[in-house]
């Protein structure tokens, strides 16, 4: 399916058909009608639209609205049609990653898990994630085509959006991850930092939705970070704005693992929470010292040890007394905080507590822990392969109907 070389009339034809599918993706069940006045268009022109799309088979008829007192037709509830494209997620993390194939609601098909045999080794990476996803597919029997790809990374890309420049937690440096994944896969692909393409999921459908102003931290091992403003993510100048963990803490001296002391990694993540039980492996990115961690962890956080408690208790307190600047400064509507630390109520409580003394307004919603970046992936796809002006819907509907005389 081509995504690239599109003519100018097709780009212009697809504005309108990339709100339609933007609005019944976040709002299942509208009608031709209001998508019309949301729209300001006719609803000729919307209904126009809509047969191109079922005829491509993206939305799908549901029932009917009854009006009281209202003449005429009876207008018909539209959706996304689950089976009208398959999306693909995949998550490079130093544990958890996995790979997940979602329909074109974004639930999920299959999820499966990626071990990697050497973490610090971007080539091999990218060759048995690419290669677990195509397994994925070549499983899949149903014969929906793939309409793209997002792979999430644990790392901050260069201001064009494809070189990873910093990647602490893989052992990642200046790798052009999107070229690497373009020669690798067969469908569109692109790339996003992990803890972005959470938000980015959350605020559009999940814990968050409806959000434009939004602070996420993932707690987990070490510190990931995003901030959402405006509905864009806040990238600075250089594309790495938002990290928290490698702020300067307080009375923070121990070695953190970008290579410096002292940032807020080492006194309010899981890490620190390692080092302060005894638990902690010297700083690694090797595939047999993380995922030993991420158990450890794992085991601490199942734990109502006194001194473990006392551990956890404080790394939240420590971040929600960095925190709390910054909440100042940005005014976000909502702190999303998730990862396995995050979730523990002794951290949450901790933070939660420390913010309310500094006399911060921001609601504080704690992510289920089923959000994770693969499947925030997945949802990204929709938004920027399928959802765009750009998206050849001639060309999807040219495959489904050879699908239908086979």
């Amino acid at each position: 399916m081509a995504y690239s070389g599109v003519s100018k009339d097709l780009l212009r034809g697809g504005v309108n058909r990339a709100r339609i599918l933007d609005l019944l993706s976040r709002e299942p069940g509208l009608d031709r009608t209001t998508l019309a006045v949301r729209m300001a268009l006719t609803v000729a022109a919307v209904s126009r639209i809509v047969s191109e799309l079922i005829e491509a088979g993206l939305v799908v008829e549901g029932a009917a609205i009854a009006k009281k007192g209202v003449r005429g037709p009876r207008r018909t509830q539209l959706k996304l049609n689950p089976s009208g494209g398959r999306l693909v997620g995949i998550s490079i993390l130093p544990f958890n990653a996995s790979v997940q194939l979602s329909d074109l609601c974004g639930d999920e098909v299959v999820r499966t898990p990626l071990h990697f045999s050497n973490i610090a080794d971007a080539d091999r990476v990218l060759d048995e994630c690419t290669a677990a996803a195509c397994d994925l597919i070549a499983e899949d029997t149903s014969g929906v085509p793939v309409l793209g790809a997002v792979v999430a990374l644990a790392g901050y890309f260069d201001s064009g959006g494809h070189v990873m420049v910093d990647a602490p937690y893989l052992g990642w440096s200046n790798v052009d991850v999107l070229a690497g994944l373009t020669d690798r896969l067969p469908w569109p692909v692109d790339v996003e930092n992990s803890s972005r393409a959470i938000i980015l999921s959350e605020a559009r459908y999940g814990a968050i939705a409806g959000c434009q102003n939004a602070f996420i931290v993932r707690a987990a091992q070490n510190l990931g970070s995003a901030v959402l403003t405006g509905s864009r993510i806040l990238a600075g100048h250089d594309n790495t704005a938002g990290q928290i963990g490698h702020l300067p803490a307080e009375g923070g001296h121990l070695p953190c693992i970008c290579g410096k002391s002292g940032c807020l990694n080492t006194v309010a993540s899981g890490r620190s929470v390692l080092r302060r039980i005894g638990r902690a492996h010297p700083i690694s990115t090797d595939a047999i010292t993380l995922p030993q961690e991420e158990a450890n962890l794992r085991e601490a956080l199942a734990s109502d040890r006194a001194e473990i408690t006392a551990a956890i208790s404080d790394a939240g307190k420590a971040l929600g007394q960095h925190l709390a600047p910054l909440l100042k400064f940005l005014m976000p509507e909502k702190l999303l905080l998730t990862g396995q630390l995050g979730r523990d109520k002794r951290y949450s409580r901790a933070l939660c507590a420390e913010l309310e003394r500094s006399a911060s307004k921001v609601e504080i919603v704690i992510g289920h822990d089923t959000v994770h970046s693969a499947s925030a992936a997945a949802r990204l796809a929709f938004q920027r392969f399928v959802a765009v002006p750009q998206f050849d819907i001639a060309a999807l509907t040219a495959t489904k109907q050879k699908r239908a005389v086979r």
